[in-house]
């Protein structure tokens, strides 16, 4: 488990701070076999806020497929997350 730091979010629609706190898992598998799964807010330079959980799993470290899910305000610009 590891608890992340602060960081800068810049893209073509968005733009904004990934707040301290967030928590980045990884399990290995006896197999080798990689899960991990991340928790983390977004603050956007606006002042909206929007939570991401991203999950994936993969044969190696090298290798690993992860979805991501956002939950945004409906009602605000990043609604198409």
């Amino acid at each position: 488990v590891i608890v992340t730091g602060q960081g800068k979010l810049n893209g073509s629609r968005i733009e904004g701070t990934s707040l301290a706190g967030g928590l980045d898992l990884h399990l290995e598998l006896e197999n080798g076999v990689i899960e991990v799964e991340q928790l983390f807010n977004l603050k956007t330079k606006d002042g909206k806020n929007i939570f991401v959980r991203s999950a994936g799993v993969g044969p190696s470290s090298g290798d690993v497929r992860i979805v991501f899910h956002f939950e945004a305000p409906n009602d605000s610009e990043y609604n198409w997350l």
